[in-house]
């Protein structure tokens, strides 16, 4: 899940005269985030720099250097984020760190900047190795609680994967990592040119088909699947091409016929036959509840 990595700005550097770069804290397919110091408050601060692989950008010293044929797109993607940016602050605020809080927005060396609360923890992708099946089903049913919750204000995700997926010390999801979403806001639908993590996307991602929760719903049984099995699943464009994606229980015996089969449901191709938000968490909650009683019996 690493990305082709991009020049970056150097430690030390300062950008709106207020935010000193403390280091590269990673790179993503949109853009590179940093820690940085913000010398108003003290506070360290996290901070994302739109710079995506796939518009051919350069850097001189600090600037970017757009391509003449990419631009408009360019310009068009960075107005998107910001108007994004500034919506999923308010939800965030409105609902108790649901999303990533975002503190700042702003233009600077011919790219976006947004600037969000430096959170605490690991990323799922770092925990995954350490988790049982117990300890999956149930974050990833926190997981879908809080994405139907999102599609409730109208959100789509369309990123979910394990390292957008950010877990506190007490256990607490945030989720991170919105520039690829869309945003029904005042019958207007706000999105972006989407990404497509292979592993983790449905196919109408790919082959610009209908979006809708059934798509994040693909990508939270996706992300199950990775967290059960420690394996990737085969990508639905090789889904698509014929490919046979590996049954979970074949690789990790010890998962149960029925999250087995709910995975597997949630994972199918076509979007007609993915459950709906609340069937899907429903289904969880009683297979959370089946598992956790079969752990008792064998005691």
């Amino acid at each position: 899940m690493t990305q082709m990595d991009r020049p970056t700005l150097k430690k030390g550097t300062e950008l709106k005269h207020r935010y000193l770069i403390l280091k590269v804290l990673g790179q993503g397919g949109i853009g590179i985030v940093y820690e940085a110091l913000d010398k108003w408050s003290g506070l360290k601060v996290a901070i994302k720099e739109l710079f995506p692989i796939d518009y051919k950008i350069e850097r001189e010293g600090n600037k970017l250097i757009v391509p003449i044929d990419t631009l408009n797109d360019f310009n068009t993607l960075k107005k998107s984020i910001k108007l994004k940016a500034k919506l999923l602050n308010i939800f965030s605020l409105s609902n108790n760190g649901l999303v990533i809080r975002i503190l700042d927005t702003f233009e600077e060396n011919s790219t976006l900047y947004i600037v969000m609360e430096k959170l605490k923890g690991v990323t799922l992708e770092y925990l995954a190795p350490k988790l049982d099946i117990s300890s999956a089903l149930n974050i990833t049913l926190q997981l879908s609680r809080k994405i139907a919750l999102l599609h409730k204000m109208g959100i789509l995700h369309l990123d979910i994967k394990p390292d957008n997926i950010f877990i506190s010390k007490s256990g607490k999801i945030t989720l991170i990592d919105f520039e690829n979403s869309q945003i029904l806001w005042k019958g207007r639908k706000i999105s972006s040119a989407y990404l497509f993590s292979p592993y983790f996307s449905a196919p109408e991602l790919y082959f610009r088909g209908k979006l809708g929760n059934y798509t994040d719903l693909y990508s939270i049984c996706s992300t199950l699947y990775f967290l059960v099995t420690k394996s990737l699943p085969v990508s639905s464009i090789d889904r698509s091409r014929g490919k046979k994606l590996i049954p979970p229980i074949e690789l990790n015996p010890d998962i149960p016929k029925f999250l087995n089969n709910l995975i597997l449901m949630g994972m199918n191709l076509d979007p007609n036959d993915r459950p709906e938000d609340s069937d899907f968490i429903m289904y969880m909650r009683l297979s959370f509840q089946r598992l956790s009683s079969l752990k008792r019996w064998s005691i």
